[in-house]
């Protein structure tokens, strides 16, 4: 997860961005040990199932080639985290293409210094090699994978001359919640050990 400042919300250049003290891969790797289920992280080029960011599109091909993999590593279910790159209208800015985070916290100098968003811009599929069924997990979170939320806090966020986060509630607010997002995302797919 990532922090960052920038003048205005569409044509994002970041004035400074940092990283902050979370990565999902850690929290992932607890909650599966936490629930005892064996697992493995595996690395996959994404774009040859470019069609995977509509599940309303996904043809045969896909699942043909989710479950040769899941066949070759010997995986029943398959946890997918898949950056994005097709987007609806609504994201029509420079918003996920000129910064180093797939997730971030960010303030912008023309909004109220008590105001923050938060951005992510990937999405969790869950395969299961079985049923060769993919879906995504429900978007009932207050902090929602593929989204974008503004937040206002009663003290100001970032200093207006470094541009630094200063407000530590803002980051302990969004990372509970980002937490909990991920955690009912892969509590939903009811994976077995």
């Amino acid at each position: 997860m990532g922090y960052f400042n920038s003048d205005k919300l569409s044509k994002i250049k970041a004035n400074i961005e940092y990283s902050l003290d979370f990565n999902i891969k850690d929290l992932t790797e607890k909650l599966l040990t936490a629930e005892q289920i064996n697992h493995k992280f595996l690395e996959y080029d994404f774009a040859n199932i470019e069609k995977l960011n509509d599940l309303r599109r996904i043809d045969k091909s896909i699942i043909d080639t989710l479950s040769n993999f899941c066949t070759n590593n010997s995986i029943q279910d398959l946890i997918i985290f898949r950056k994005l790159t097709h987007y609806d209208p609504f994201y029509a800015t420079d918003l996920f293409f000129y910064t180093e985070h797939n997730f971030s916290i960010f303030t912008i100098n023309s909004y109220s210094a008590n105001k923050a968003f938060f951005f992510s811009n990937f999405r969790i599929y869950h395969f299961n090699n079985l049923t060769k069924e993919l879906i995504i997990p429900p978007t009932n979170n207050k902090v929602n994978l593929n989204t974008l939320q503004l937040e206002k806090f009663e003290n100001p966020v970032y200093d207006l001359d470094s541009k630094k986060l200063i407000n530590s509630k803002v980051s302990d607010y969004y990372i509970t919640e980002f937490k909990n997002t991920i955690t009912n995302a892969l509590k939903s797919f009811k994976l077995k050990s």
